[in-house]
């Protein structure tokens, strides 16, 4: 399904959901793109949503402000989520936004686009880049390097393009964002060589302890998370470069999840916390050096992954 006809399905699901209007705004890649920033990212057929947390219709802790938050399972919203990808082929974040600031965010970052006669809210490319430096200063401690490389890899290519068009304040924030943001890079580049000169030398990954356990099963590798996937066998260790909304089935049915990326705010971190799955994240190189079939030991009290 095209994006544009995707955002009326996702307007008509949220309005079930009781969201208006303007309670809710699409953002990042997908707002760029329909902002004429056609750039491609690594994700496809994923949208981020951003509502206000006095709109999300379950309950929500006010520590989630800021997070993706998963669509509660055995719900009749996961129903409903579950029915959307089915439908569309595309998924979509939660980002929980605090009431004040998403109002001011609605407010002076975003508009109204119109679809075959229906508005839709999306924000705006200064927007998207303004959103992007409060919330890296706030979060990017908790932000694997990875993520924050391929982030700013966007941002690059916002920058690049916004010179092209001449759009000089759109440059501007772009490249305020990359300047701060660029020490991490370097990190990310340096860990992803030591993680590669690790597993040469010992044959063992180390990453993140997303939920704590040990458990050994044979490797089920997840090529493209954007993708939807097939129902997998129980007790296969999946294996990805990140998850997506559209894992979860398949998150559900597995006995350790394994990451390249990641931090405490991924999904794949959340997932595994909430259905208390044995999870490795932020391993630079499991999808290089682990494949289908593999018999791995996942040491998840420590963040050790060890191919047997």
């Amino acid at each position: 399904m095209t994006l544009k006809k995707t955002l009326l399905e996702l307007k008509k699901l949220l309005a079930k959901w009781g969201l208006g209007q303007d309670d809710w705004s699409l953002f990042l890649h997908y707002a760029d793109i329909l902002n004429g920033y056609n750039i491609k990212y690594e994700r496809d057929s994923h949208l981020h949503v951003m509502v206000s947390i006095d709109q999300i219709p379950w309950l929500v802790s006010s520590k989630k402000i800021n997070e993706e938050m998963p669509v509660p399972d055995n719900s009749e919203y996961s129903r409903d989520f579950n029915n959307f990808i089915k439908k569309t082929g595309w998924d979509f974040h939660i980002l929980i936004g605090d009431a004040k600031y998403f109002k001011n965010f609605v407010e002076n970052s975003t508009r109204l686009l119109n679809i075959n006669r229906q508005k839709i809210r999306i924000a705006t490319v200064i927007g998207n880049l303004k959103w992007g430096y409060v919330y890296f200063n706030q979060y990017a401690k908790k932000t694997s390097p990875e993520v924050m490389t391929r982030r700013m890899t966007w941002r690059q290519l916002i920058y690049n393009e916004a010179l092209k068009k001449g759009d000089i304040q759109i440059a501007k924030e772009a490249k305020k964002l990359l300047i701060q943001f660029n020490s991490k890079e370097k990190k990310f580049l340096n860990n992803r060589k030591q993680a590669s000169q690790t597993f040469k030398k010992f044959g063992w990954l180390k990453g993140q302890t997303a939920f704590p356990g040990q458990v050994r099963g044979i490797v089920f590798l997840i090529e493209n998370p954007d993708q939807v996937v097939k129902k997998i066998k129980k007790d296969l260790i999946l294996v990805s470069k990140l998850t997506s909304p559209k894992l979860v089935l398949q998150l559900k049915a597995a006995k350790a999840v394994i990451t390249d990326e990641g931090g405490q705010l991924s999904h794949a971190a959340i997932f595994c916390r909430e259905f208390k799955i044995p999870g490795v994240i932020g391993t630079f190189i499991a999808t290089e050096v682990l494949k289908s079939g593999d018999l791995v030991e996942v040491d998840a009290n420590k963040g050790v992954v060890r191919k047997i």
